[in-house]
């Protein structure tokens, strides 16, 4: 995964430099032609995107813009986010639209053992209990 967050990262500081060399004042990464609007149809800055990023040596022959969107979602997901949340950022009308992504969501119950796992151990001053031995009291001789 290191690879992919060096590319988001890359793509990143390729986005915050084409919006701070704008020539527009809209704040928009993508100006559209409309003042004030952004660029509705993303095919040609996409382009523009790729051939910068190959310049960097970032290979993103097989990358699709809706690739980022389809990532962006995955991550959420896989973050612990409610997919009716996800589904309303994203702009879903259906939410099975949006249920394609549940399968990388976290199990609710492996998160109910995380959570209440790490809370019994910070109750326990932060000594993980050993739960696989059993617990002998030693005898003395008297």
């Amino acid at each position: 995964m290191g690879a992919a967050l060096d590319a988001v990262e890359a793509a990143v500081q390729l986005l915050t430099e084409i919006r701070d060399n704008s020539e527009s004042a809209s704040g928009w990464v993508f100006p559209g032609w409309a003042e004030g609007k952004p660029i509705w149809n993303l095919s040609d800055p996409w382009i523009e995107v790729k051939r910068h990023a190959s310049k960097d040596g970032i290979d993103v022959t097989d990358v699709h813009i809706h690739d980022l969107r389809h990532t962006w979602g995955v991550m959420a997901t896989s973050g612990g986010h409610a997919l009716q949340t996800i589904g309303a950022v994203m702009g879903h009308r259906n939410a099975s639209t949006t249920a394609r992504y549940a399968h990388v969501a976290p199990s609710p119950a492996a998160l109910a053992v995380e959570d209440t796992s790490a809370r019994i151990a910070a109750a326990l001053g932060g000594r993980k209990p050993d739960l696989g031995k059993k617990a002998t009291k030693k005898r003395t001789a008297d």
